[in-house]
């Protein structure tokens, strides 16, 4: 038997850096991203659709400009979708 899926995945960001063990908890709108394809965070900390990244990589998620300023700043992770629920989840080493 063959078993095959695709992996979605998405940004978001968070204003804190969780300790060890702790649940990350996220600040903004999951944002489906395909490998190659690059965003920017705005002043409002929404995600935008960019094409003039110069760093963008063809086999990553790009991030191309943080516009948004938080007080305690903007910390960038990547997440995958649950297809069943819709549910994301930050992606963990």
């Amino acid at each position: 038997m063959t078993i095959s899926w695709t992996t979605i995945y998405g940004l978001n960001w968070t204003a804190t850096i969780p300790a060890a063990g702790t649940k990350v908890e996220h600040g903004g709108l999951w944002q489906p991203c395909n490998l190659g394809e690059s965003f920017n965070l705005n002043d409002s900390g929404q995600w935008v659709s960019t094409t003039t990244n110069p760093y963008a990589d063809k086999a990553s998620l790009n991030v191309g400009s943080n516009g948004y300023k938080h007080p305690t700043g903007v910390h960038i992770m990547v997440g995958v979708q649950d297809p069943a629920t819709g549910d994301w989840a930050p992606a963990t080493l």
